[in-house]
């Protein structure tokens, strides 16, 4: 799912949870990738450099995000991948 997120983002021209020309979003698309209809995946996006930006300073900053921690803690949230 990460990585079909990823490059929709590439084609459609947009950084964000949403796409809005399809309308698809992580909460929407749990079923087609084999989440099931209780699970919502969680993911983060960030627009910092790897050159510039280690993983772990990029997991602390979304810790130390009211918004981003309180997702990633929400009881629903007991699975998920990455895209590195």
């Amino acid at each position: 799912m990460a990585l079909s997120r990823s490059k929709d983002m590439l084609t459609h021209d947009y950084f964000g949870h949403t796409n809005s020309f399809t309308g698809e979003c992580p909460d929407n698309m749990n079923l087609e990738y084999g989440f099931a209809p209780d699970e919502y995946p969680v993911e983060k996006l960030s627009m910092h450099s790897l050159e510039h930006l280690s993983h772990g300073e990029a997991i602390d900053m979304w810790i130390f995000s009211p918004d981003h921690n309180g997702n990633l803690l929400w009881p629903t949230h007991y699975s998920g991948g990455r895209v590195v």
